[in-house]
């Protein structure tokens, strides 16, 4: 084994390691962050207090909307209204922003996997098709996020005071 061959599978022993390190900690955080929240509203019951109610990630909030869309759909089909199955919403600002990132890190890891590689590998010349092409589509993605059309406004109000240029 060379040693850049030996440098790439250290390289990739790392980057695993380090993913799976941050992967535990974001489980650790979220356990940590639900074991104070349990405190805090076990002290509000011994002090006598009501404590605010807890909304978990399966709740009436998220399912509320979903019998709504299924008893107009309901309806519609009671009509004769044709159906369409499409129920995707149109991507919001946090979606582009969290894809743009996604895309522009993979680019930037794919580049520096295609330096880190010998001339050799066969995968050389994918990897420096992909880096670009990836990097420069999160750039894109994120530049959507901060142009100031599509970015989130600071008076959050103007917007509905504000008169549609269509």
């Amino acid at each position: 084994m060379n040693p850049d061959e030996r440098f790439g599978l250290w390289f990739a022993v790392l980057v695993i390691v380090l993913g799976a390190t941050v992967a535990v900690w974001a489980i650790y955080w979220e356990y940590r962050k639900r074991q104070l929240q349990h405190d805090e509203r076990r002290s509000m019951i011994e002090k006598g207090m009501t404590p605010p109610p807890l909304h978990p990630a399966g709740s009436w909030r998220q399912a509320y909307p979903q019998q709504l869309r299924h008893e107009a759909r309901l309806r519609m089909i009671e009509k004769g209204i044709p159906v369409t199955l499409d129920d995707k919403k149109p991507w919001a600002i946090e979606d582009f922003l969290r894809r743009g990132t996604i895309m522009l890190f993979v680019g930037i890891g794919l580049g520096i996997a295609y330096f880190a590689l010998s001339p050799t590998n066969d995968f050389k010349g994918l990897i420096g098709f992909l880096a670009p092409l990836l990097g420069s589509a999160g750039l894109g993605a994120l530049s959507i996020t901060t142009s100031p059309r599509t970015g989130c406004p600071k008076n959050p109000l103007r917007i509905l005071n504000a008169r549609s240029p269509w």
